[in-house]
């Protein structure tokens, strides 16, 4: 086995059975936990995007890779938040997995680049459903006190209502389509991916 030849296991959600990932020298294979394998070429890939998201109490994150025959491979992983590389085996994996790739794509794809976040109209379908939560939670209030609800229902119902308004402003500020979408390179993203492994966070 080479440097490059390193395998890591991860679970892509908590009730997913893991997953394995093996980096080549020329190639990564993808080994699903029936034993399917799926061969990736470095040298056939034609970009990568990296998201993370969070929503309520998980956080996702999903490494995108793009191929010449039009195919995308989709490497994710769902945790809790507040989760760090120190603690859970899974997220070190995966940082672990995606700091060794990037380091063998630079030697056999060095070109290719990374582009952060969402693209325009997936965050258009987030931010068409955070309007309308932020503008049925409002409704629904203005409806309760329009028709006279006893000031006891109104106070249960009201941070409900509010979490729904609060929570559509979230994804609404999270997801603006019309932003332009980071696009980095190789080096500064595996700069940060390293960060991130050596320091502990959670991005």
């Amino acid at each position: 086995m080479t440097q490059a030849e390193k395998t890591y296991s991860f679970k892509p959600a908590l009730l997913r059975k893991a997953k394995s990932f093996q980096v080549l020298d020329k190639s990564l294979e993808i080994i699903e936990s029936n034993g399917e394998t799926t061969v990736i070429e470095l040298s056939e890939m034609t970009g990568l995007r990296y998201n993370v998201m969070g929503a309520r109490n998980y956080e996702f994150r999903r490494l995108d890779i793009f191929y010449d025959r039009g195919e995308t491979f989709h490497i994710s992983l769902t945790l809790p938040q507040g989760e760090i590389v120190e603690h859970n085996s899974d997220l070190r994996s995966f940082y672990q997995f995606t700091h060794n790739f990037i380091e063998q794509l630079k030697q056999t794809n060095p070109d290719l680049s990374v582009v952060i976040g969402e693209p325009s109209r997936i965050r258009w379908v987030y931010f068409i459903i955070g309007a309308l939560s932020f503008l049925a939670g409002i409704g629904l209030l203005g409806l309760a006190i329009m028709t006279g609800v006893s000031s006891q229902k109104l106070m249960k119902a009201l941070f409900p209502m509010l979490g729904l308004s609060g929570f559509g402003l979230f994804l609404c500020y999270a997801n603006k389509p019309w932003q332009k979408i980071p696009e980095i390179d190789l080096k500064v993203f595996g700069q940060m991916i390293d960060g991130l492994l050596r320091e502990g966070k959670r991005t």
